[in-house]
């Protein structure tokens, strides 16, 4: 659902039929100016790491090593 608001567009609770363009016009009689603004899906790259255990215990000046691995669930969101 979309509301104007002051001037603003609010977008209260993002769905995914809200994503796409949107374009504000504005015209003074003289100049009209209308930029575009772009809302798209933004979804968090999941990572693990491994060893998963949750608390490891080590000596004082020896070493570990961590294997990370992320993964981008989905390459072609961007913001512009």
């Amino acid at each position: 659902s979309l509301s104007l608001d002051h001037y603003d567009l609010v977008l209260p609770s993002i769905q995914p039929t809200d994503f796409g363009a949107y374009r504000c016009i504005a015209s003074n009689g003289l100049v009209r100016q209308s930029p575009v603004a772009y809302v798209t899906e933004f979804q968090r790259p999941k990572i693990s790491i491994h060893p998963s255990t949750s608390r490891i215990d080590i000596e004082r000046g020896r070493s570990i090593d961590f294997q990370c691995q992320i993964e981008n669930v989905n390459n072609d969101d961007q913001y512009q």
